[in-house]
C-alpha cells in the first residue's frame, strides 16, 4: 500500500514563493538552515500532495550536514526536470531559538566585548581609570580599558557538536601585571592627592574560561561589569526553545519577466491587469509599504541597486472577461517590477488594483 503521510501539525505562518531556475539557491537556503540545526522538519509535496515527511535529528554539524545533502539529493531531480506548471512545496519547522550560532554572529559578539568600556578615564570625584604622574601622584588615564585588555576572546569549534563557540578567557597574570603597571583603577579620583600607587590593579572575578555557545544568550549590558577594578564575568541566560514556527517554500516552473517601469515601451499596470488576475490584499500590503517613511521594507518591496524592486505571482488570467487577451501563454510567470521613484512605483501598483 502506498504510504500515508499526515501534513506538520504547526500553522504556516508565512509563505515565499520562488520559480524554477532558482532552484538550487533554495535549496542552498534550506540546507543552511538545516545545518545551523534550527529546522527540525520539512514536508515535501508535490503538485500539493505530501509524498514526504523528512525530520532532522542530528545534533552535531557533521550529522546535519549529512542530513542536509541526503535532502537535497532527495529532491534535486524533480526540481530539475519540473514541467510548466509544476509546482514543488516545501513546510519547513523550525525554532531559531535552536540554532547555532553562525561565526558572523559570534564575530559581532567578540568584536562588542572587544571594546566594551569596562573603566573609562577617572574624572575628579568619580571612579575611573588612572595612571601614573608627576611625584606619584594619579592623573586621568590617556584612554579607556576595554574588555580586550582583560580578557582574550577567541571563536572556536566545539569538540563535541563542532558548533562555534566564543571563549573569553583571561588574561595571563604576567598581561595583567603589565596592564597594571600603567594603568589602574581608583575610587573617588581626586585629582592632586589620589596616588597611583594607592589605586587598585585590575583584576577578573572569574579566572576560568567562559563560553558562549547554542541554548546561551549574551547579555552585552552587563558583561565585564565593574565598579572596583575587579572586571566580571560574561552574563549569558539560558535560552527557551519557546514554540515551533513553519513557512512554506513554494517553487514553481514559471517565466520571469521583469518590467522597468520607468521605460517608455514598458508594459503598462492595465495591459497586466488584462492578461492577469493579481492578489488584491498583497497589492494592497506592498502599497502600505511603499507608503511608509522608508517606502520598502527588504521583503515585498526591496530597494536593489538603488532602485525600488516588487516581485508578483500573479494567480491567473482574465481569460472570462472582455477586456481579457486571449493569447496569453498559460504557464504561471513571475513578474519583477523596478522603478527610479517610489511614486512611480506606487502609481503603477495602484493601477494593478
Amino acid at each position: 500500500a502506498a504510504p500515508v503521510f499526515a501534513a506538520t501539525a504547526v500553522p504556516v505562518d508565512k509563505e515565499y514563493i520562488t520559480v524554477q531556475k532558482d532552484y538550487k539557491e533554495t535549496l542552498k537556503k534550506i540546507q543552511a538552515g538545516i545545518v545551523d540545526k534550527s529546522i527540525s522538519n520539512i514536508d515535501i509535496k508535490y503538485d500539493g500532495k505530501l509524498v514526504s515527511e523528512y525530520g532532522i535529528s542530528g545534533t552535531k554539524v557533521s550529522e546535519l550536514t549529512d542530513e542536509s545533502v541526503k535532502f537535497y539529493n532527495l529532491v534535486e531531480a524533480q526540481l530539475k526536470n519540473m514541467d510548466d506548471g509544476d509546482t514543488v512545496e516545501f513546510i519547513i519547522t523550525y525554532n531559531t531559538n535552536n540554532k547555532f550560532y553562525s561565526k558572523a554572529e559570534l564575530e559581532d559578539l567578540k568584536t562588542q566585548l572587544e571594546n566594551k568600556v569596562v573603566a573609562a578615564p577617572a574624572t575628579n570625584g568619580g571612579n575611573g581609570a588612572v595612571m601614573e604622574g608627576e611625584s606619584g601622584k594619579a592623573k586621568s588615564a590617556d584612554r579607556s580599558i576595554t574588555g580586550s585588555d582583560v580578557y582574550d576572546f577567541v571563536i572556536v569549534e566545539d569538540s563535541v557538536s563542532g558548533e562555534w563557540t566564543l571563549k573569553a578567557e583571561p588574561k595571563k597574570a604576567s598581561e595583567l601585571a603589565a596592564l597594571n603597571a600603567v594603568y589602574k583603577f581608583q575610587t573617588s579620583f581626586d585629582d592632586g592627592t589620589s596616588t597611583f600607587a594607592g589605586a587598585t590593579a585590575f583584576t577578573v572575578t572569574n579566572p576560568t574560561t567562559q563560553v558562549v555557545k547554542s541554548s546561551k544568550s549574551l547579555n552585552l549590558a552587563t558583561s565585564l561589569a565593574n565598579t572596583t577594578g575587579q572586571v566580571g564575568d560574561l552574563v549569558t541566560e539560558n535560552i527557551v526553545p519557546g514554540t515551533n514556527k513553519a513557512v512554506s517554500v513554494k517553487i514553481i516552473n514559471a517565466k520571469e519577466t521583469t518590467i522597468d517601469i520607468d521605460s517608455s515601451t514598458s508594459t503598462s499596470a492595465e495591459d497586466l491587469a488584462k492578461k492577469y488576475v493579481f492578489d488584491e490584499d498583497e497589492l494592497s500590503e506592498i502599497y502600505k509599504v511603499l507608503n511608509s517613511s522608508k517606502g520598502y521594507d527588504g521583503d515585498k518591496v526591496k530597494l536593489v541597486s538603488g532602485r525600488y524592486e516588487v516581485v508578483l505571482y500573479p494567480e491567473g488570467k482574465r481569460l472570462t472577461t472582455k477586456s481579457a487577451s486571449s493569447n496569453v501563454d498559460n504557464s504561471p510567470v513571475k513578474l519583477v517590477l523596478k522603478a527610479d521613484k517610489v511614486k512611480d512605483m506606487k502609481d503603477y501598483i495602484d493601477d494593478l488594483r
